[in-house]
């Protein structure tokens, strides 16, 4: 395995044997399973501005947008190429303030190729109903190369 690389299943496969046998007595204590997962980068992004309510209900009244909707219209923007939404992590809205009819969409990215999709992202614009928005960092995390107890 190389530090500069992403690993992959065939390193996984000789490194999780390894740390089950460095943690022999906690599975011996009643741990259940050790897996190790792939290093790679997670970056939150955001778009500010972005409408709060998607539609009026049968009821008259708005509601907020879903994080399958929101995934989708990522999905339908010209940038999509470089969005590789995070597997257990959906993009989510939160209000600016308790009445305000703008929010702001969270979502986090895989990253594995020093940054490129980051900087293929960041500053970018897509107009959607109407509105210029612009995709901007929120929070950037390394993920390390970890194992997992349970």
């Amino acid at each position: 395995m190389f530090p500069n690389k992403v690993s992959d299943q065939d390193n996984l496969a000789v490194l999780q044997p390894l740390f089950e046998q460095s943690f022999k007595d906690k599975i011996a204590a009643g741990m259940r399973k050790i897996w190790v997962e792939i290093p790679m980068f997670k970056l939150c992004l955001k778009i500010c501005n972005f409408s709060f309510h998607n539609r009026t209900d049968v009821e008259g009244k708005s509601a907020q947008w879903m994080a399958d909707q929101l995934a989708t219209i990522l999905a339908q923007t010209s940038h999509r190429s470089h969005i590789k939404l995070y597997s257990k992590s959906k993009p989510r809205i939160s209000r600016n303030s308790p009445h305000a009819n703008n929010g702001t969409v969270w979502f986090d990215i895989h990253d594995s190729q020093g940054g490129l999709n980051l900087q293929n992202l960041v500053g970018k614009s897509f107009i959607f109903r109407g509105r210029c928005l612009s995709f901007t960092v929120a929070t950037k995390m390394l993920q390390l190369f970890h194992f997992i107890l349970s």
